[in-house]
């Protein structure tokens, strides 16, 4: 007989309307705040909101986040 176990993984299904903070999304993405900071003034994710305290980000951007984090890590 064979014992075999089972593993239950619990998530979050994030949308676009979704909204994160700045620390959310950090958290999210398991970078910090200076990252999302230069990737907002690349122009590569774009916040709502005109102060850094109050910049809301929709769900889609924490892909983009990752997906400029896999670029990074491949390209240097």
């Amino acid at each position: 007989m064979v014992n075999s176990t089972t593993d239950i993984l619990t998530g979050y299904v994030i949308e676009n309307e979704t909204r994160l903070t700045l620390r959310q999304l950090c958290d999210a993405c398991d970078v910090h705040a200076e990252y999302i900071i230069e990737l907002v003034d690349e122009g590569f994710i774009e916040p709502s909101g005109i102060e850094k305290s109050h910049w809301c980000f929709n769900g889609i951007n924490i892909r983009r986040v990752q997906k400029a984090k896999r670029l990074q890590n491949d390209l240097g």
